[in-house]
């Protein structure tokens, strides 16, 4: 926590800054102010988290520099110190948004009960603006723009922009699948634990095409933070790298910094469309953007197919995977790869696909040929037993229910006709296509409502409804209660 205290007298400045550094928190002093005019200067370089402030002061009464103050740092949370009990300062005082008046002199337990408030009330500060941070993101992948983006940019501070993009690559089950996102978030959480702060964003999300994110942003000028996002992204890679096993791999690649969200963003999707060279250059790795730029069109292509191969085979989609088996097939033909080349892409599929016989004796081509004849085999088992198929449809409902998912673009993946998809679902679920994909995204607002402090508008957007009015009609209906009721409710 960033402190700032102002007040005319030199003995109570030492004495209050003395007290905090005795309190064993993590409390640092971001400067000291004499009058009100220092006050202000100092809140536009500094961004406290707290101003402590003395009502008396020259030039510029505390309450004065308060209210123009929070124009120049609107999250610092205000205490105001004075000698006087008079009701008008304190009504003031607290109309202006302080957090808090305490009356001089100041006892150290008095100080210490201020302080865990001042801590909690921080911690969800910093939390919305990560939020915050987080959908003006989501909301310009998902729809080309975001909503607030430009007041964002406008009223920010923030100047350098990062982000990190982590690939996971398993053949594991879709519930053991969900825990190891579930170990992978748990393990950035705790990498990331203590950046946020009034000048450092950082948001955590998944993709819609399964990779996680991480992006973070923070004020030019602060050369500690540079150094603590470095340790950041360095201490991501040696936690998720811990997770990796027989099943699980993990490939992390870190972007340039950039002077702007909207070069953060490019960088982003540059990203996604160079990661599938994992498959070609090595999984289990950390790659910077510019590594990925550096590798030849012919690996980034054979990467792609490599990747569209392995998504197939997850799929069941025997024709898809015979297609580009034929591509891979041609590509080891016509183009020289390495040693090392091939032994990644062994690798990849070994992780893919639960290989793990004869990787290092068996031609390529002849392991995905084998894994060709699998999937016929397994493919013509499945014929006829609709419950794994809509076992597979209500998985992909869950991976991307934010997104504009419908039951034709299920049924064409599957071969199959969109009614006779709909009527089997309803027929083993015991509910329609639609009722089911309602539900599942009103769970999830119900939880997004629970646990945040976003608006209607904003978690309507993330579980997948542009409009909020056609979200909240159908709230309503499932819940009995408007969005903004329930949370209350939730919260008592």
């Amino acid at each position: 926590m960033r402190v700032l205290v102002a007040d005319d007298e030199k003995l109570s400045r030492v004495s209050l800054i003395s007290m905090l550094e005795e309190c064993e928190r993590d409390i640092s002093i971001a400067g000291e102010a004499t009058n009100g005019e220092d006050l202000l200067n100092a809140l536009s370089k500094m961004q406290p988290d707290v101003a402590f402030v003395d009502i008396r002061m020259p030039k510029m009464n505390g309450l004065e520099a308060i209210e123009r103050g929070r124009k120049l740092s609107p999250y610092t949370q205000w205490v105001i110190l004075s000698g006087f009990s008079e009701f008008d300062y304190a009504r003031k005082a607290l109309s202006l948004g302080a957090f808090m008046y305490l009356l001089k002199p100041l006892g150290m337990e008095e100080l210490g009960a201020v302080l865990d408030s001042l801590f909690t009330k921080i911690d969800q500060t910093y939390q919305r603006l990560d939020d915050e941070f987080e959908h003006y993101i989501l909301a310009a992948l998902n729809n080309g723009q975001s909503p607030g983006l430009a007041e964002f940019v406008s009223e920010a501070r923030y100047t350098k922009y990062k982000v990190l993009l982590i690939a996971t690559d398993t053949h594991a089950f879709p519930g053991q699948m969900e825990q190891a996102k579930h170990c992978l978030y748990r393990a950035i959480q705790e990498a990331v634990s203590g950046w946020s702060s009034l000048t450092c964003r950082v948001a955590i999300f998944t993709l819609t095409s399964g990779e996680t994110a991480v992006a973070m942003c923070w004020q030019e000028g602060e050369p500690k933070d540079d150094l603590q996002m470095e340790v950041m992204t360095d201490s991501i890679y040696h936690r998720i790298n811990r997770l990796t096993d027989q099943r699980i791999a993990y490939t992390q690649v870190d972007s340039s910094i950039y002077t702007n969200i909207g070069g953060m963003l490019a960088g982003l999707q540059d990203i996604r469309r160079l990661l599938p060279l994992r498959a070609v250059i090595g999984i289990n790795h950390r790659f910077s953007l510019e590594e990925l730029q550096k590798q030849p069109p012919a690996a980034a292509h054979m990467g792609l197919v490599m990747t569209k191969l392995v998504d197939d085979y997850h799929h069941h989609l025997y024709m898809d995977y015979c297609r580009e088996l034929e591509e891979i097939t041609t590509l080891l033909r016509t183009e020289q790869h390495s040693k090392q080349q091939i032994k990644h892409m062994r690798s990849f599929i070994q992780y893919g696909m639960n290989d793990n016989a004869e990787l290092e004796t068996v031609e390529l081509t002849t392991l995905l040929t084998r894994h060709a004849d699998k999937l016929l085999t397994d493919k013509k088992k499945l014929e006829g037993e609709p419950p794994d198929m809509i076992s597979e449809v209500i998985y992909s409902i869950e991976q991307h229910y934010a997104s504009n998912i419908s039951i034709a673009q299920l049924a064409e993946r599957l071969r199959i006709t969109p009614n006779y998809l709909s009527s089997t679902f309803h027929k083993k679920t015991g509910i329609t296509f639609t009722k089911y994909l309602t539900r599942l995204r009103i769970h999830r607002a119900k939880e997004l409502l629970s646990t945040t402090n976003l608006p209607v508008k904003d978690i309507a957007l993330q579980v997948g409804y542009y409009s909020t009015r056609h979200f909240v009609k159908l709230f309503i209906e499932s819940e009995g209660c408007y969005p903004t009721e329930y949370k209350k409710q939730a919260r008592l």
